[in-house]
């Protein structure tokens, strides 16, 4: 089995997202497989920091935050 192929988002779909969480009341970032397979930890960790956003994690995310980080919702 091979690895599967690594794509990265449009700059203007970046942007748009960063609108987005910007203006976020409320926001709530999900972790899942690839935050993990990807070892985006460090990254999603500092966003959520960054924006005072919970992280919540799929099954697979599980790992992508320590359970128990403060921004950790869990699984």
């Amino acid at each position: 089995t091979g690895t599967a192929p690594r794509t990265r988002p449009a700059a203007e779909d970046i942007a748009a997202a960063q609108q987005l969480l910007k203006s976020a009341k409320r926001p709530v970032l999900v972790a899942g497989s690839g935050a993990v397979s990807s070892r985006a930890a460090d990254a999603l960790l500092n966003l959520a920091k960054r924006i005072g956003a919970p992280v919540f994690t799929t099954p697979g995310g599980r790992g992508a935050i320590a359970e128990d980080s403060p921004y950790s919702l869990g699984q």
